[in-house]
């Protein structure tokens, strides 16, 4: 049986990853936590496609889309449905007609969880990954929630309560890393949701990116993280 581990559940976009909460995620390995990833079916069939499409004609097809701009992106998303229709057992339309993507990606984590032999899970999450995984939060393998820039209200849309209408009821410590600068909520939002007690926020020098943190505001936030993992590893 393992003691405490890190799960890391990242972004809806793959792509979009930080350089700064990766390091963050290697310093607390390196202070003796084990960290693995999660990743949704949705996002690793997004991963194979988008491995496929850059392979075409050498390549050669990526590097023209990204040349010429609304043209290229629309030529994309077409390869993109071609490449999935030749592949019946990626499909997931059905899916997410019946279930958002991210109350998908919930029940997934969730099997992940019960089959993990760890016996203390820190969730580890950015972004969407933080719907992800307060919404998994009861199950009893996991210690606590950590989430940098909670997506409370997309900045375009208007408030969508499958983001935060479960909020109050999440029962395990629950840890919100919000950036002053971030478009999806501040640390001044957050109150507005309802937060349940277990719910703790701070603040944190950044966009929702959370990504080329200053030197003090990163050291900031490790000793944050390892206080709060080790005070709810014990």
């Amino acid at each position: 049986m393992l003691g405490a581990c890190i799960v890391v559940v990242g972004r809806s976009n793959y792509s979009k990853a930080s350089a700064s909460l990766e390091a963050l995620l290697a310093d607390l390995q390196a202070a003796g936590f084990a960290v693995v990833w999660f990743e949704s079916r949705i996002t690793q069939i997004a991963r194979w496609r988008d491995a496929r499409f850059e392979r075409l004609f050498g390549g050669r097809l990526l590097a023209w889309c990204q040349s010429q701009g609304a043209l290229g992106k629309h030529v994309r998303r077409l390869t993109n449905a071609l490449i999935l229709l030749m592949r019946p057992d990626k499909w997931t339309y059905l899916s997410k007609k019946l279930h958002t993507p991210n109350a998908l990606a919930a029940r997934e984590l969730r099997r992940f969880l019960r089959q993990w032999p760890a016996r203390h899970v820190h969730l580890f999450a950015h972004s969407a990954g933080g719907i992800v995984s307060s919404l998994a939060a009861a199950e009893p393998a996991v210690a606590s929630v950590v989430c940098f820039g909670y997506p409370f209200k997309h900045p375009d849309k208007d408030e969508e309560p499958i983001r935060t209408a479960h909020l109050p009821d999440v029962c395990k410590p629950f840890l919100m890393l919000q950036g002053d600068q971030d478009e999806y909520g501040t640390a001044r939002d957050a109150p507005r949701y309802g937060l349940s007690a277990t719910t703790v926020v701070h603040s944190v020098a950044s966009g929702h990116d959370y990504d080329r943190l200053e030197h003090q505001e990163y050291r900031r936030c490790l000793q944050l993280l390892l206080s709060w993992m080790r005070r709810h590893s014990e």
